[in-house]
């Protein structure tokens, strides 16, 4: 997960527009797999495309002014703990790279309700990583509002 970090903030992921950069790819082939965009950028795949869009809508988080460069930039509710706020989107940011990777490699579409499951998933398994009590209990908070997006 810090080298999925590290790619995101210093734009080194294998996004089409990279690809292209480093002529890997054609400009015919740089397109966004999820909804045609001419340039799949990481601006674009993690804050502008549809399949991304869905799942920080689900979350009530505001992308507005979040970049690759400052992703903790985000808006998220202000009754959900700050202190793993950080553990929370990169977990979030891990997921919407593993959906579009999803549709690229196996031309699957994975639903909005399946990546929201996922993210509750890896917040239950990332709270198994912290010692501290508290920081649990803020996790299983998060936990809980990722859940009751799928309810809504």
């Amino acid at each position: 997960m810090k080298f999925f970090a590290w790619l995101f903030c210093n734009d080194r992921l294998p996004t089409r527009a990279n690809l292209l950069y480093k002529h890997i790819l054609h400009d015919d082939d740089a397109s966004c797999p999820s909804c045609s965009t001419p340039t799949e950028s990481a601006e674009h795949l993690f804050y502008g495309c549809g399949s991304a869009l869905d799942i920080w809508l689900a979350l009530s988080i505001g992308t507005r002014g979040a970049t690759t460069a400052s992703p903790w930039m985000c808006h998220y509710p202000q009754h959900l703990p700050a202190d793993v706020w950080d553990d929370v989107l990169l977990i979030i940011l891990w997921r919407i790279w593993n959906r579009r990777n999803d549709v690229v490699f196996r031309s699957l579409e994975t639903s909005t309700a399946a990546t929201l499951r996922l993210i509750a998933t890896d917040i239950d398994t990332w709270s198994h990583r912290f010692r501290d009590h508290t920081l649990k209990l803020h996790l299983c908070t998060w936990r809980s509002h990722v859940l009751s997006a799928l309810m809504a």
